[in-house]
């Protein structure tokens, strides 16, 4: 229960990105409308995420980025990584439509709205079969559609999708075109990078 007596569902999730180990908590609410993410919260207890990464830096949207995964944090939570404190709630206020019902092929809906701080819609584009370690699932395919620069432009260097059907988030692809990398000689390069996570187990309590 969080305050304000809204009645929410905690979702645990246990990703591990190349041996870098976290656990993130999220307060989901269901309506007739859709599901609504009210909030989140990460690492219970000690560092969000076990040392990092040295020399190597990432450069996008005028942020400074170890890898991925922080860059899809960026993405989805819409604050630095390096803002995000441990074991800390972060609250979305109003809540975000993560779904909305009924999900059918073309559906858009507002995820974010513009200034907050920055617009994204959500719509469905098609109905795939996804394998994953947990077993193989039919799914909505769910594009994230993002304006960062509230230009009015969806902007054409980011490609996020979602896979979800009845249970849950399967998979999470994104990709992220012509970013800057400075490795550990300081040596710049442009490259392509990619962040997917994909469902190993289902634990239900």
């Amino acid at each position: 229960m969080l305050p304000g007596s809204i009645q929410t569902f905690p979702f645990e999730e246990r990703i591990n990105d190349n041996g870098r180990l976290f656990t993130s908590e999220s307060y989901y609410a269901n309506s007739q409308k859709g599901l609504y993410l009210y909030a989140y919260r990460y690492a219970q207890g000690g560092t969000l995420i076990p040392k990092k990464k040295a020399g190597q830096k990432i450069f996008f949207k005028d942020q400074i980025f170890d890898d991925m995964s922080e860059i899809a944090l960026y993405l989805t939570q819409s604050i630095p990584f390096q803002h995000i404190m441990s074991d800390s709630i972060i609250y979305e206020n109003p809540p975000l439509l993560a779904l909305k019902y009924p999900l059918t092929i073309n559906q858009k809906w507002t995820y974010r709205k513009p200034g907050h701080p920055w617009h994204i819609e959500k719509k469905i584009v098609a109905e795939e079969e996804i394998k994953v370690p947990a077993g193989s699932f039919v799914c909505f395919k769910i594009q994230w559609l993002m304006d960062i620069k509230n230009d009015l432009v969806w902007d054409d260097d980011i490609v996020f999708y979602d896979y979800v059907c009845e249970k849950g988030l399967i998979k999470r692809y994104i990709l992220i075109k012509n970013v800057k990398q400075v490795d550990e000689q300081g040596e710049t390069s442009l490259i392509d990078s990619t962040d997917e996570a994909v469902l190993i187990k289902v634990t239900l309590k």
